[in-house]
């Protein structure tokens, strides 16, 4: 018996963590995630981007080629630095799926973490 063929994409995640190099004003973010969402839609990456305290840290979720290109675009932003060596992992289903960009910031903190954020909001404090 011959296996059975999918047209799904296999999926993967990519986690970074990294520092803004300067204080982001609200209308600097609020810029930043309209071009990442719609960067993300285009490779069918979806994921949630924190940014607590002057650190950023982003999950990723989508097909390894989306996930190249975009990682490429977060490399060559002037926003940050001190990136860490990504963490990339195989993917049985997404976590985001609904979201292009889910965001969580500082202000955000004070309601507890929506969307299963909250293991990820320790991690960025730690």
């Amino acid at each position: 018996m011959s296996p059975i063929l999918t047209d799904a994409p296999v999926l993967y995640s990519l986690t970074y963590r990294s520092l803004a190099v300067r204080p982001l004003r609200h209308a600097e973010l609020a810029q930043l995630l309209v071009a990442a969402r719609q960067h993300n839609q285009a490779e069918g990456v979806t994921g949630i981007l924190l940014f607590l305290q002057g650190r950023f840290m982003q999950y990723l979720e989508g097909p390894a080629d989306g996930l190249d290109r975009i990682f490429a675009r977060i490399q060559a932003s002037p926003l940050h630095r001190d990136l860490t060596e990504p963490l990339r992992e195989p993917l049985a289903q997404r976590a985001y799926a609904d979201w292009t960009m889910a965001f969580l910031a500082d202000a955000d903190l004070a309601h507890p973490a929506p969307y299963g954020a909250a293991a990820l909001t320790q991690r960025l404090k730690s």
